[in-house]
């Protein structure tokens, strides 16, 4: 009889507690959200200035239990943008459906700012779950920063989803700029440092060349390029490739630099002449030069001194 009775007390304190646990469970069940993508990585066009528009994917609000959306007539949701960018709603563009038996979807507005839905929710009695899906809306930006859309507010009562609930991420970047620099000029045997290239708002950059030199430096706004014989008399392109953040592309900018041959001269085999007979170089050679210019560590005197051609007069003192 003891036996019986403490397994019959066991029996009704496990009903008690079950029942208390179904309770809870229907008392703090919360609607389920599904996000909106789409809007993480927004580019705005170069100034910057107001970006495309941006598609994203549907928001759904789906009943956990059929108490989550509480009943009226003509009860309104409404969605905006909260965060550090600023961020808008493409006017007249999206639509609004429901699913299951206790709600219908009466109209939609959107503006640049917001979202207002209008529903009406019926009877709960019949124990659907019901959901409602938000579709076709696009957003851009005009600032660049980070955001959410969340609820700012309505007359509808949903059990998890109260103003300031998030439903989706939001993020936009600034443009990234380029500029190489002017287009600079070096000889075969000189290294040219860049100096006056610039970038912004940019995640990485890196520096091309299509000469035959060696490029150093190349992930910074100052890279060096050191030329090599075949460069000289040629022009060699020097490419600034600037990486955006976020979800803007690239930006390529390019710097032209002018390589001069370095100069070449021949003085012509050594040579004799007398004390009182000028001597006239005849076998000198020079190329890829500006000017030409003799001297001499002699006692008598040089004319035509900036020609291949020059002539040396000697005097007494240089005999021997």
């Amino acid at each position: 009889m003891n036996n019986f009775y403490r397994t019959f007390s066991f029996f009704l304190k496990g009903v008690v507690f079950l029942s208390l646990f179904i309770f809870q469970l229907q008392s703090y069940a919360q609607v389920t959200i599904t996000l909106a993508t789409g809007g993480e990585s927004i580019c705005l066009n170069s100034g910057p200035s107001a970006s495309n528009y941006y598609p994203l994917s549907n928001i759904v609000v789906t009943e956990t239990a059929n108490t989550d959306f509480t009943t009226g007539v003509n009860v309104t949701f409404i969605l905006g943008f909260s965060g550090t960018g600023t961020f808008e709603f493409e006017p007249g563009i999206g639509n609004v459906s429901v699913t299951g038996n206790g709600m219908t979807a009466n109209s939609i507005v959107v503006n640049t700012s917001n979202v207002t839905v209008d529903f009406t929710l019926n009877s709960t009695a019949d124990l659907t779950i019901n959901s409602f899906t938000i579709a076709g809306l696009r957003v851009r930006s005009t600032v660049a920063g980070t955001g959410n859309i969340i609820r700012l507010g309505g007359t509808m009562t949903i059990n998890g989803d109260v103003v300031g609930t998030n439903h989706g991420n939001l993020g936009s970047s600034d443009p990234p700029t380029a500029n190489a620099g002017i287009d600079g000029e070096t000889c075969e045997t000189t290294a040219f440092s860049v100096n006056d290239a610039s970038a912004t708002n940019y995640s990485s950059l890196l520096w091309t060349e299509n000469g035959g030199g060696i490029l150093s430096g190349e992930t910074t706004l100052t890279p060096i390029y050191t030329p090599v014989t075949t460069d000289g008399g040629s022009s060699v392109t020097l490419t600034l490739t600037v990486n955006g953040n976020g979800g803007c592309g690239s930006v390529i900018d390019t710097k032209i630099l002018n390589v001069t041959a370095a100069p070449v001269v021949n003085a012509g085999v050594a040579a004799e002449t007398c004390q009182d007979a000028s001597y006239t170089v005849s076998d000198a050679t020079g190329s890829n030069y500006t000017s030409i210019i003799w001297s001499h560590d002699g006692g008598g005197s040089i004319t035509n001194g900036n020609t291949l051609t020059p002539t040396y007069t000697p005097v007494a003192g240089d005999a021997g």
